[in-house]
């Protein structure tokens, strides 16, 4: 289960940075801005749109949709492979991760525009970010139990606070904006969105490695 765990991590981590990568690569205003635009805004089908006083144009807007469903399902795979405690935290953990799930699915489904579409695509990333940096968090004061070392799990915690304090901050600013998006949005963002893809890398890369030598060293067969 473990194994199958790191590989769903490793998967997801890959499968939504390549999906902004591409993504970003085909905007046509006239560049993608990584610290001044949404990562949502890639997501947005349909040709030149204003959003909060700017311009999205993302031709390959399924990319970063598939993306998101990719990156989310294998999040919330990884969640019900590893956990197997019943106490309340483990409880909680396992649902926020596949909230976390649900969230990204939410946010492909439904874009930041048009207008009708923003409460729930606003839902589909608080249960992303906001839930997954709660979950992560989590997940760190779990770590002795899911196998994690001392260092890892707190670097968890720590990292998990990192996201949700900035995913705060980004309502903040958007909901006292006035309409018009702050100055590097896209920064502040990806420093509650990327906390994410860090945990989901380096928890996968320590599964693997913690699985290898419980394998090499298992009796062989006479």
């Amino acid at each position: 289960m473990r194994k199958r765990a790191s590989y769903a991590l490793l998967l997801a981590a890959a499968a939504y940075v390549l999906a902004e990568i591409i993504s970003a690569s085909a905007w046509n205003n006239p560049s993608y801005s990584y610290a001044n635009d949404f990562i949502s805004d890639l997501g947005v089908p349909g040709g030149p749109t204003d959003f909060m006083g700017h311009m999205i144009d993302s031709p390959l807007a399924w990319v970063m949709n598939a993306g998101f469903i990719v990156n989310g399902g294998l999040v919330a795979l990884a969640a019900v492979l590893l956990q197997r405690d019943s106490d309340a935290t483990a409880r909680w953990q396992r649902r926020l991760m596949i909230g976390y799930g649900v969230g990204l699915t939410t946010a492909a489904f439904f874009h930041e525009a048009p207008s009708w579409m923003l409460p729930l695509h606003a839902l589909g990333a608080a249960l992303a970010m906001g839930g997954g940096n709660v979950a992560t968090f989590l997940a760190g004061r779990m770590g002795t139990r899911l196998g994690m070392p001392v260092p890892l799990a707190r670097a968890y915690m720590v990292v998990g606070a990192f996201g949700l304090l900035f995913f705060l901050v980004v309502q903040v600013l958007v909901m006292t904006s006035g309409g018009v998006l702050p100055h590097n949005i896209g920064t502040l963002e990806r420093l509650a969105a990327y906390p994410l893809l860090l945990a989901e890398l380096v928890g996968g890369l320590s599964l693997y490695v913690s699985e290898r030598p419980a394998r090499s060293t298992a009796p062989q067969p006479q």
